[in-house]
């Protein structure tokens, strides 16, 4: 089985519009807190040799700090052989943060980004913690079970 992950919100408890709306986000990065969900898959790829795809919006700028953040918490050697990550080219600036319109766009974006993912890498299964851009996943993404990760399921999955 072909499994996806959204980070913020899924693998971390910290959701995306936790920090969307200040320019700490990216400072708190290093900060953020795993999810029970972070610690079965260690368990799930190490006992079935499953890969992971974690298919995030954040932009690919992030791609060193994120790493690192995954790297205290997983050992390299799992990150390297099970993990397969996905960053989008395209970027938020900060005169838009807070700015409703700008957030009903980056979801649309993130929806569609995320789907051409799920589909390109035959995904069977897709953790999102977001409704909206789960609700437009469910429907971009019919041969994928989309799973809503909300409230207390970050830690008991």
């Amino acid at each position: 089985m072909l499994l996806g992950f959204d980070i913020d919100g899924v693998l971390t408890k910290e959701s995306w519009e936790t920090y969307m709306n200040t320019p700490d986000y990216i400072k708190n990065i290093p900060n953020f807190t795993p999810t029970k969900i972070l610690e079965h898959l260690v368990e799930g790829c190490l006992l079935r040799n499953e890969n992971i795809h974690v298919i995030t919006f954040r932009h690919y700028n992030l791609k060193s700090i994120t790493e690192t953040w995954f790297q205290k918490h997983i050992p390299k050697d799992v990150i390297n052989k099970y993990i397969t990550f996905k960053y989008t080219s395209i970027h938020i600036d900060e005169e838009s943060i807070g700015i409703p319109e700008a957030f009903k766009l980056y979801r649309e974006e993130s929806s569609q980004y995320k789907a051409i993912n799920i589909k390109s890498n035959n995904l069977d299964m897709y953790f999102e913690d977001d409704v909206v851009i789960y609700n437009n996943l469910v429907e971009l993404c019919p041969k994928c079970t989309i799973i809503l990760v909300q409230g207390s399921n970050r830690c008991s999955i």
